[in-house]
């Protein structure tokens, strides 16, 4: 009887000990879970939805400098994946530019260019957007203050961003 105890508590050690060193996952990061997550949530929209198909998806990266007077100015980078869809060859990437700016909500907005490529200018409230794709599948944005940025600046800022940038 004795024997079979000590056996039975050698095997329970040998299957609690690695659990007891490894009582939790090793944690991932804030981005991992939510591509995670969002992987999960597209699994579940393709099952329930049958026949439905990923078509694009854009992830947008902000990055935030700050003019002379303190105010803010984001620069966006929208990079587009296509799946199913087919990008314009021209033109500002309508969908990439939705994850910045509502063009509908704009108070103002005007057609210009940026290193020869269609651009658009809108103005929001107090905010501004210039807004352009320089090529198929990156759209940039420059979200600045009109009050404490001067527009050649701003435009000055888009020009020096690389045609090829992304590719």
């Amino acid at each position: 009887m004795k024997k079979k105890r000590v056996l039975l508590f050698v095997l329970a050690a040998g299957v609690c000990l690695p659990l007891l060193r490894f009582p939790f996952p090793p944690k991932s990061s804030p981005r991992e879970e939510l591509y995670e997550w969002l992987e999960r949530a597209e699994r579940a929209v393709e099952q329930l939805a049958g026949g439905w198909e990923k078509r694009s998806m854009t992830e947008v990266v902000p990055l935030t400098y700050k003019c002379k007077s303190g105010d803010p100015i984001v620069y966006y980078i929208c990079k587009t994946t296509y799946y199913q869809a087919v990008p314009e060859e021209a033109g500002l990437d309508p969908a990439a530019l939705a994850c910045v700016v509502d063009p509908e909500t704009a108070d103002e907005s005007r057609v210009c260019q940026v290193n020869g490529a269609e651009a658009m200018l809108y103005t929001v409230g107090e905010r501004a957007y210039l807004c352009w794709t320089a090529v198929p599948g990156y759209t940039f944005v420059l979200e600045y203050n009109p009050g404490e940025v001067a527009e050649e600046d701003i435009f000055r800022m888009a020009e020096s961003v690389p045609l090829g940038q992304g590719e």
